[in-house]
Formats: C-alpha cells, structure tokens, sequence
C-alpha cells in the first residue's frame, strides 16, 4: 500500500515538473522580450476650429432709370382749316408707359370783308384736353406706340366770337358773343402714315354755354351796330370734330425699333 502511494507521487512529481518549467521559461521569456523592446503608444490629438462668417446684407441700389426721348406733337384740324379757322394744337405723352397725354389747342380767326357788305369773320378759342390711350385693337402698330391709336378723353376750352356770313343787306343779322365755354368727352384714333406723321380722327360731345348778341349793321356809331336781342346758349349734343395732320417730333423708341425690324 505505502509502495503504490510513493509510486504514484512519483509521478505526479514527474508530471507537474515539466509543466512548471515551461511556465518559468515563458514568463521569463516574456520579461525578458519586455525589458528589450518597450511598447510606445503614440496618441495623436487634434482639435477643430469652426471659422464663423458673418454676412451683413447690403441695401440694394435702386434701378438706374433710363432717361426717355423728348417726344411732341404739333397737329392741325383740317376740318377748321377748310372753315378758314386756322388752327394749332401741341400735344404731349406723359405717365409709365406714355399711356396718357395732354393737349393744348388755339384757334384764331380775323376775317372782314369791309364795311360796304360787312362779312366779318372773327372766332378766338383756346382750350385742353386730358386723353388715356388705349390698346390698339385693329392695328398694325405696337400698343405702347406713343400717341397712336384709340384714345378717350375729356376736355375744356373757351373764347369769344363774332360771326355775320353771307350778308346781302344791312338787317342781315350777326352774331357775337364775349364769352363762350363748352365740355364734354372726345373719342378717336390715330394712325400711322409716315416716320413721322399720324392722321387723327376724333369726335367730341358735349355742353357748350354763353351769352351772345344779335345784330345788324343799320347804324354804326363809334365803330358799334345796333343789337338786336341778347341770349342764353345751352347746347348738348356734338360740339367738335376732327380730322387732324399729326407731326411728330422727337424720338419714339418703338417707331425706332420697327425701323430697325424693316431693315
């Protein structure tokens, strides 16, 4: 029994001493690699830098605005000139888009035929007129075309006159008036029919007002006739008429532009 104890310690000693001197030698081989070669850690830092941009908004200029070209017009009423009323009217686009205009109109007229039969033929008016263009339906021009195609407006206009026609003898009676007035609307159209010319009609309907004196030419004393019977004048109805030669002048950037397209 003792024996086979000792036996078997025996190997139990012979087995545990290899082990333990593989486990001395790796423990002295890890020392020893440890103290040859020494492991360095390297640690890299980097930082981050936010670069903020600040941005103050700039106000902003306002638009350059393009100086337009002068343009006018200087027209006559044919139909007052046929009446032997000479006659002159300057007219001149205005707003955005030169979508209104303003006119000023004259008419003079000094006419006598001398005292043996005593035509006389004076008529002195002047007046304005307001017009708002529109766009043109059936034409061959562009619609922003200053000064051309249909318009509507409204004028005012006064004057004095003195009238006697056709007179055969001294009761034959004239007419003369000190102060006259009329207002109302007008419509028409204009067209084009050269580089610079239009042709204007146009129609205007309204009031006319004033007092005026009947005459004859029996006596004359200080250079005065005789009246007759004085009256009130209310008139509605048609009150103008117009068949005008328009000249332009100046410069119209679209009548440039269809100069420049026909090329």
């Amino acid at each position: 029994m003792k024996r086979t104890i000792l036996l078997i310690s025996s190997l139990c000693g012979a087995l545990l001493l290899p082990v333990n001197l593989v486990a001395s030698e790796a423990t002295e081989g890890v020392n020893a690699h440890t103290d040859t070669i020494p492991e360095t850690k390297t640690i890299t830092r980097v930082d981050t830098i936010y670069i903020e941009k600040i941005v103050y908004a700039q106000p902003e200029a306002p638009p350059l605005r393009k100086k337009r070209p002068f343009l006018m017009a200087i027209k006559t009423n044919l139909l007052y000139d046929l009446g032997l009323l000479p006659n002159l009217s300057i007219e001149l686009p205005f707003g955005r888009k030169r979508e209104w205009s303003a006119l000023i109109e004259g008419n003079w007229s000094w006419w006598d035929t001398g005292a043996d039969r005593y035509n006389y033929h004076r008529i002195q008016l002047a007046g304005i007129e307001l017009r708002r263009w529109l766009p043109s339906f059936y034409c061959n021009c562009d619609n922003t075309t200053p000064l051309t195609g249909w318009y509507i407006g409204a004028y005012g206009y006064g004057g004095d006159y003195d009238i006697r026609l056709f007179a055969d003898k001294n009761s034959d009676l004239g007419q003369q008036s000190l102060w006259t007035y009329s207002a109302g609307l007008t419509a028409g159209y204009s067209m084009i029919i050269g580089k610079r010319f239009n042709l204007a009609f146009g129609i205007g309907a309204g009031y006319i007002g004033g007092e005026y004196s009947k005459y004859n030419v029996s006596e004359c004393k200080e250079g005065v006739f005789p009246r007759v019977s004085r009256h009130e004048r209310n008139y509605f109805g048609v009150t103008k008429a117009e068949v005008s030669l328009v000249w332009l002048i100046g410069k119209s950037p679209h009548r440039q532009k269809g100069k420049e397209a026909s090329r």
